[in-house]
């Protein structure tokens, strides 16, 4: 039999046997081997087919829903995007030929009317005659009849059989050009001999009057259809006509099945709209009922409107191609992934399974048990990971409550200690303070010799620095309580560097300091910061030589406030620098060795911390890091 070694787990058995184990998981059964050599066997897996265990056959139920509603959705959205991608070519595509249409044919009218102008008032002087003018009017492209008019609508040439006279005091056109003094267009009509034909009224000058009107009508046959009815680019189904602003078709369709022009309305959605917005393109359904893509130019001088449409069903076509193969596509992928899932279930199924008993033995106690995590990067490796992950934190757990009931029995003896030690402060506090009394008594009424006046001296320096040992005993041993404040950092330092100026001085050891204006404030205990820090620059200002210097900087960030006492003293061993903070713990012969552990329980129950840079003949480098929420700007 081949094992799998998960885990190497040594756990003590009972204090009986004295015996160390080692958990072992094999691929077949699960097992503890025993370094003795005994073998405990717990229940043998079965394997089952895929779908013979629940999980497996859910996997599958659910791995054949994702898939099938997955491919439903792919071709789904496939085919619409594909579909809505066309449409929205077609509308662009549709537009832009109705706009090169339009373009096409203002400039074809601009062109061929300013022509028609030139010709006919070059040759005015013939208007008398009515068979030449008839002559020079037939030789204009499109052109049916001419004439000029006063702006009574009276013609000016003696031939009073023309026809274009005859219709003038009626035409909307001829008023809209003698009011607005423009030129101007007539919807398209039938005229003689049931021509459909436009008039197009344009203010002359002819003989030095600015009230005569060139009225020039034109066949829309000759001078529109050519334009419109060019089907490049329109495919088989395609067509632009032309309607005026009643609805009207004025130019012929493509379709046999639309009725001749200007023979009936078609009120269709682009014409509406070229009403409101002049051009656009839009989907709608067209005249004869069928679904087309269309696009509309407003012409507003003539109020005539391009329009353009393009069937739906030829706009499509290409898809249906698309379609029938995405299908046969998709039937192929579905049933490959069908099969996928099937492995999948079976492969999913037996690593869960094992995780099952795998969680039933951690619920029974057994926090040595661990799991396959060798596998690919997949989700159940990532359980696996997670499991393993939970039952070693379990077992931190456990060890971390094994720690703070060790911690929370230290504190108790700590808290035991502490009152024992006020106590014998308290208690040596009182003879000390006797003492002092007696001391500066002697020293302020007693007839001395400088030799006793000495030994008292000394007498007063050792019982000032009892007193500070005793206090120094009496902070470590009390538990802490702040007293927050908002206070200002520099204002502390310059008040602790005054204190410590004649020790200083004495050593022949400068101190720098730079007190910035209007400098960040901190929310803390200021007796408290106020110690912590006085211990520092003692600290460093005794480390020093001669000539050496004491620098204390303050640096504000975005995380923490940091207060940095360094010196360029004689340093400090790598050893005695891993021992700075133990209690107790000193390099010189007086004090006691309590210093530096008050200033690390100072900073930690601010909710900072305190770090250490030194070298041996380099100096020494104290920082004390502030949280940011303890600190902001001044007001």
């Amino acid at each position: 039999m081949s094992y799998i070694h998960l885990d190497s787990i040594n756990f003590h058995a009972p204090a009986s046997s004295g015996k160390n184990y080692i958990v072992i998981m094999s691929e077949s059964e699960h097992e503890i081997k025993i370094k003795t050599g005994e073998t405990v066997l717990y229940p043998k897996l079965k394997t089952r087919f895929p779908l013979g265990s629940r999980i497996g056959a859910r996997l599958f139920l659910i791995g054949t829903l994702i898939v099938l509603f997955t491919g439903t959705v792919i071709a789904f959205v496939g085919v619409t995007t594909a579909r809505q991608g066309l449409l929205d070519e077609t509308e662009r595509r549709i537009l832009a030929l109705v706009e090169e249409r339009h373009a096409h044919l203002c400039d074809w009218l601009d062109l061929h009317i300013e022509h028609t102008k030139q010709h006919l008032l070059g040759n005015a002087g013939h208007l008398v005659d009515h068979q030449q003018w008839q002559q020079i009017v037939s030789e204009v492209p499109g052109l049916i009849a001419a004439a000029i008019f006063d702006s009574s609508g009276i013609e000016l040439s003696e031939n009073k059989s023309n026809p274009v006279a005859d219709l003038i005091p009626d035409s909307s056109a001829f008023n809209e050009a003698r009011h607005q003094h423009r030129m101007a267009f007539s919807t398209v009509g039938y005229f003689e001999d049931d021509v459909p034909a436009f008039d197009v009224v344009s203010p002359v000058d002819v003989s030095g009057s600015h009230d005569q009107y060139l009225v020039m009508r034109f066949s829309s046959r000759i001078i529109l259809d050519p334009v419109l009815t060019d089907t490049a680019g329109l495919g088989q189904s395609g067509e632009i006509f032309l309607l005026d602003t009643d609805m009207r078709m004025l130019t012929p369709s493509r379709s046999h099945d639309h009725p001749d022009p200007l023979q009936h309305r078609m009120p269709i959605p682009p014409a509406m709209a070229a009403l409101r917005q002049g051009h656009g393109s839009m989907q709608y359904t067209s005249f004869l009922g069928k679904s087309v893509v269309g696009a509309y130019h407003l012409m507003p001088l003539q109020q005539w409107i391009v329009v353009g449409e393009l069937d739906v069903e030829e706009v499509l076509s290409p898809i249906r191609a698309i379609y029938d193969r995405t299908i046969l596509l998709t039937a192929l992928i579905l049933l490959s992934l069908l099969i996928l899932t099937l492995l999948l279930a079976h492969f999913w199924a037996r690593p869960i399974v094992r995780l099952t008993e795998a969680s039933q033995r951690v619920a029974a106690g057994d926090l040595s048990v661990r799991v396959d995590a060798k596998r690919a990067r997949d989700e159940v490796a990532t359980l696996s990971h997670s499991f393993n992950s939970m039952v070693e934190s379990l077992a931190d757990g456990q060890q971390n409550l094994a720690n703070a009931q060790v911690k929370l029995v230290q504190q108790e003896k700590m808290a035991v200690i502490g009152r024992l030690v006020a106590s014998v402060v308290h208690e040596m506090r009182n003879p000390l303070s006797a003492i002092k009394m007696n001391l500066r008594l002697l020293q302020r009424g007693a007839q001395l010799t400088e030799n006793e006046k000495e030994h008292l001296e000394i007498a007063g320096g050792e019982t000032q620095r009892l007193e500070s040992m005793l206090q120094e005993l009496l902070d470590y041993g009390k538990p802490v309580e702040l007293d927050l404040r908002q206070v200002n950092i520099s204002d502390i330092i310059v008040q602790i560097l005054k204190e410590t100026r004649s020790l200083a001085e004495n050593g022949d050891v400068r101190v720098q300091f730079e007190q910035a204006d209007n400098q960040p404030t901190i929310r803390t205990d200021p007796e408290l910061l106020h110690r912590l820090l006085e211990n520092l620059v003692l600290n460093a200002v005794q480390a020093c030589r001669s000539g050496d210097t004491v620098s204390v900087e303050i640096e504000y960030s975005v995380e923490a406030t940091s207060i940095c006492v360094k010196d360029t003293g004689s340093g400090m061993t790598e050893t005695v620098r891993k021992r700075l903070f133990d209690p107790f713990f000193t390099t010189r012969e007086e004090g006691t060795g309590l210093g530096m552990s008050n200033v690390q329980k100072f900073v930690s129950v601010m909710g900072g911390t305190v770090s250490v840079e030194s070298e041996t003949g380099q100096g020494t480098k104290v920082t004390i890091h502030l949280p940011k929420e303890n600190s902001w700007p001044n007001s």
